[in-house]
């Protein structure tokens, strides 16, 4: 079983399937997905699990558009199928994975190689607990992927986690540099000793008072907590900023900060461009490459220990059409 991050996939699996459940009793949910038995008890108590497909089918069954949820949650992995099935949940992983290497998986998740092979082909099908698992070892964010699907109140072992996220990435779209300081306090620089003011500012190239609203918003919202050596992370929270009007604000903001460093790079910087003509198929092909790129970073980020430095991806392609 699955032990990636010390979390208990199978009693989160157990929550989930509670929730989806909801107001229903555990008889009519089961004639409702078209079992017999007391098949969901034994979901609901842990002592069995239904498979990825299986899990993605009662949520259509019970009215979510599963296939726009997985899309929402991921778009650069958003499936191009209804995804309701265990071999459409099969391509759907290994679309989310990106190529990220099968043994790079195991060592994250905990999972054997072996079985993370014959689930990505489709041949032999994940149980709940450990997809979840398998989608959090390649995301980080897997109570994103439960509140398309479910009330993530109803899934205690992930709520705190995802309120701190929703705040984070509220705040992130209010105050662009919040996500920036954050990432410094997750460091071990920041936690091995007691740093003064400005300390953060100085390494930013921000302004002190920048350095100073932005520490008192992630405490204030409860993303970071006071303690006697200074504003410390519970845990590291990988966090995607949400689709809506102010995303373009927010990329701007970082693509700017990439373009003054195009100015002044520093040894390790990786500024790069390419200006080409190709075929249409060809910018396609790029576009996917594009996404794919995308989906691994995040995954690398999602899964990296310990946090040593802090760094910005920004990445464009911009099609300008003749």
């Amino acid at each position: 079983m699955c032990n990636s991050v010390g979390m208990d996939w199978v009693r989160i699996s157990a929550h989930t399937l509670r929730a989806l459940r909801g107001a229903r009793s555990q008889r009519a949910f089961a004639r409702k997905l078209g079992y017999t038995g007391n098949v969901v008890g034994n979901w609901e108590s842990g002592r069995r699990a239904p498979t990825l497909g299986e899990f993605f089918g009662s949520a259509a069954r019970v009215g979510v558009d599963v296939t726009a949820a997985l899309g929402r949650f991921q778009p650069a992995a958003a499936p191009d199928e209804r995804v309701e099935g265990d071999r459409a949940a099969a391509r759907w992983l290994d679309r989310l994975r990106a190529g990220t290497p099968v043994a790079e998986l195991s060592r994250r998740s905990g999972l054997s190689r072996h079985a993370l092979r014959r689930w990505l082909a489709g041949d032999t099908r994940p149980r709940l607990p450990d997809a979840l698992c398998l989608v959090d070892a390649l995301t980080g964010r897997v109570s994103d992927l439960l509140v398309e699907l479910v009330p993530i109140d109803a899934v205690p072992e992930l709520a705190d986690v995802h309120q701190r996220r929703v705040a984070a990435r509220t705040l992130a779209l209010t105050e662009p540099w919040t996500a920036a300081v954050l990432r410094v306090v997750e460091t071990e620089a920041w936690c091995a000793a007691p740093r003064p003011a400005g300390w953060i500012a100085e390494r930013l190239g921000i302004p002190p008072e920048t350095e100073a609203r932005c520490l008192g918003m992630l405490l204030d919202a409860g993303v970071l907590r006071s303690t006697p050596d200074g504003p410390r992370s519970a845990a590291p929270l990988s966090v995607r900023a949400a689709a809506g009007p102010a995303l373009g604000a927010l990329k701007r903001h970082w693509a700017l900060q990439a373009a003054d460093r195009a100015l002044a790079p520093r040894p390790g910087d990786l500024l790069s461009f390419n200006v080409c003509s190709l075929s249409l198929a060809d910018a396609e092909r790029l576009r996917e490459l594009h996404r794919r790129y995308y989906t691994e970073v995040r995954a690398l980020v999602a899964a990296s220990e310990p946090a040593e430095t802090v760094v910005l991806v920004n990445v464009q392609l911009v099609e300008w059409g003749v």
